[in-house]
């Protein structure tokens, strides 16, 4: 039975079998918020699977047919209503019954006499908790969205980007081809080809890096040769060696791992372009591989430090 319908306010169910009772409530309440009311758990349960459900559940625990307790009971059991907090109605304030109720799901009591201060902060907190829930979860809602709309533009952009590059890489293996180059333009377009197809290799798997962040990447890992990686990052790194004038001093010895190819290039060649980029020129950085306790070690070490920044 519904006692008022405020638009845009708090519904709240007031489950309780004394008159008495229910008219004190409806009295403290009403007010503030749009207030049903049910007599036994069995209306009770009916009127909380609404198309419109209450926001908070105030019921008593003694009432004929079904009490309190099992009345809850079925509302935690029920997925439509589970999440509707229950705050019980009852004279009684043992521990045991306390326990009783948290055990069946309630999230507060209200005790007999009420007492219209306690009955009205108790109401407005819980109602504060229901906003902040729903809010959190439409922020939630939010965020999912947001994600899988980013991961489209990734994919999009992903796709878009590979195109353009395609004819460099293509014609740039065309052009090495050519035996009428000169030593200089075969650096060139080697140069132009190694970065078109590093470029490509970021693209491919710039969403790998996201699914990383978010918990959701998948490994398929393979058998590398670690010094394989560190050649093809120091080829790729010659025009910044050169133009930085800084030597490697490498002792590469053949070691096998097991691991993904881009993720290694990736990761070796981000810390040794940081050791040239961060040595003087003239001076050298090292680079050395070895079997430690049965893992592979690689110590990359540069004169003076990275700064901080």
């Amino acid at each position: 039975m519904a006692i008022n319908n405020l638009v845009g306010k708090h519904k709240i169910l007031i489950v309780d079998d004394s008159p008495e009772n229910l008219e004190t409530l409806i009295n403290i309440l009403s007010y503030e918020y749009s207030i049903v009311v049910a007599k036994d758990g069995y209306e009770a349960l009916r009127l909380a699977q609404h198309q419109h459900p209450p926001e908070l559940i105030l019921l008593d625990v003694m009432m004929p047919k079904m009490n309190g307790y099992e009345t809850c009971r079925h509302l935690k059991y029920n997925s439509v209503t589970r999440n509707i907090p229950v705050i019980f109605l009852t004279s009684r304030n043992d521990q045991e019954s306390q326990l009783e109720g948290f055990n069946e799901g309630a999230v507060d009591y209200i005790y007999k006499p009420f007492v219209i201060s306690i009955v009205q902060a108790r109401v407005a907190l819980h109602l504060e908790l229901v906003t902040a829930r729903q809010t959190l979860e439409q922020q939630l809602v939010e965020l999912q969205e947001a994600a899988h709309i980013r991961d489209d533009c990734e994919r999009i952009t992903t796709h878009d980007l590979k195109e353009p590059l395609t004819p460099i890489i293509a014609y740039s293996e065309l052009l090495l081809k050519d035996n009428n180059l000169t030593s200089m333009q075969r650096e060139m377009i080697t140069d132009m080809y190694n970065a078109g197809y590093k470029m490509l290799e970021m693209i491919n798997h710039s969403l790998d890096l996201y699914k990383m962040e978010t918990g959701r990447y998948e490994l398929y890992p393979s058998n590398l040769q670690l010094e394989d990686i560190i050649k093809r990052v120091l080829l790729n790194l010659q025009p910044l060696l050169a133009q930085r004038q800084v030597k490697v001093n490498a002792m590469l010895p053949p070691i096998g791992i097991v691991g993904e190819e881009m993720l290694c290039l990736a990761m070796f060649g981000n810390l040794i372009k940081n050791a040239i980029e961060a040595t003087n020129a003239n001076d050298a950085i090292s680079i050395e591989l070895g079997i430690e306790q049965e893992q592979a070690i690689t110590r990359i070490s540069n004169p003076t430090p990275i700064p901080q920044a």
